[in-house]
């Protein structure tokens, strides 16, 4: 994947999130998206360095 289009990709992501939890109609539910983002940000990390650990494994 290109860098460009991976930057798009997360651009995209972020309207998905802003227009899914209706911020546009409540600006209250940006609170919440700041309150739940570092734990879910953790998660994904912890979840992708799982995956790129167990890649590698199966390389060997």
């Amino acid at each position: 994947m290109r860098r460009t289009s991976r930057y798009i990709i997360y651009f995209v992501i972020g309207i998905a999130i802003y227009y899914g939890v209706e911020a546009d109609k409540n600006p209250d539910a940006l609170k919440e998206v700041h309150n739940i983002a570092p734990i879910a940000i953790l998660v994904i990390f912890a979840a992708l360095m799982v995956v790129r650990y167990i890649r590698t494994k199966r390389g060997e």
